[in-house]
């Protein structure tokens, strides 16, 4: 008798999902394991999967499901949590508490030119020269849709008070200081694959990180459209959500990154019977399988806590 047995979902309606792929909302199969040590992945606890790591910790910062938690990969657009972590840090020192927290402040108005994204295939805002956008809608374009020049932008717009280079400093210096040991960061927006973590460190940064209001509401916004200035015209760009897990039968919020180099990733948090879990995910082959695996191991996870 074979030691693993595939455990089937029903499967889920998507009429009330009509933007979202069926292929990314089909049902995972789910291998279980009734002995650890039959498991094929001997580092893998509980369930196989897809990605070459994955570690998921409940809201007392117990491991609740860790497969090559050590490893050190490529991080691909999970830069963007440390990037704008800083980015908030120096933000929030020019406004009030209560403004930190209120996007309808003259302060997120206030406008920041768009830096062009060289790269056209690279996820952005398509920006020319002249173009500019408020501080909140690049706060949310660089999240939502992880639009590399709007995090730029915003990054340029904290170094202007900075020597340079500080930036750089300043996330690798908080990467440190949150005792994320096998952590480094070459650029804030992801695009270079040197920038490198491990599932256990970036628990640690997705956990400072939604720990901020503003960021925890943003990762929930399904899609938004970005008002762009110029001298003599305002025009509208609509982005979406890059995790398509929002409307799963278990929402899950976090961010999004890919890379050839690092694989799929994903970062963020999700709430099963009361209790917030962090679920960090590297290296997995498609994006379909990415987002697979994060079903499978949110259903796990309901099925095996009280």
């Amino acid at each position: 008798m074979t030691s693993f047995f595939a455990v089937f979902l029903t499967t889920i309606s998507l009429l009330a999902q009509p933007a979202l792929a069926t292929d990314i909302f089909s049902v995972p199969e789910v291998i279980l394991s009734s002995n650890a040590q039959d498991v094929p992945n001997p580092s893998s606890l509980g369930m196989d999967i897809e990605a070459k790591s994955a570690l998921i910790l409940d809201n007392q910062s117990n491991v609740v499901f860790a497969k090559n938690e050590d490893e050190i990969l490529p991080i691909a657009s999970l830069t963007k949590l440390m990037s704008n972590l800083i980015i908030w840090e120096s933000l929030k020192k020019q406004i009030s508490l209560e403004e930190q927290d209120n996007f309808s402040s003259p302060f997120w108005s206030e406008l920041v030119s768009i830096i062009p994204e060289k790269d056209k295939k690279a996820a952005q805002i398509l920006a020319y020269p002249g173009d500019f956008a408020k501080k909140k809608d690049l706060l949310q374009a660089n999240l939502v849709a992880s639009a590399n020049n709007a995090t730029q932008s915003l990054v340029s717009l904290i170094e202007k008070n900075l020597p340079y280079g500080q930036f750089m400093d300043l996330m690798n210096q908080k990467a440190k200081s949150l005792g994320m040991k096998n952590t480094y960061f070459y650029e804030p927006t992801g695009l270079d694959p040197r920038n490198h973590s491990t599932a256990k460190d970036l628990s640690l940064l997705v956990g400072e990180f939604y720990k901020i209001k503003v960021f925890k509401e943003i990762a929930r916004i399904k899609h938004l459209s970005v008002p762009v200035f110029n001298k003599s015209s305002t025009r509208y760009v609509y982005l979406r959500n890059t995790n398509e897990l929002l409307d799963s039968f278990i929402p899950v919020y976090g961010k999004t990154g890919y890379l050839e180099e690092s694989g799929y990733c994903f970062a963020g948090q999700f709430r099963v019977k009361g209790r917030d879990y962090t679920i960090v995910l590297l290296g997995s082959p498609t994006s379909k399988s990415r987002f697979n695996d994060i079903k499978a191991l949110t259903w796990w996870v309901e099925k095996n806590k009280e």
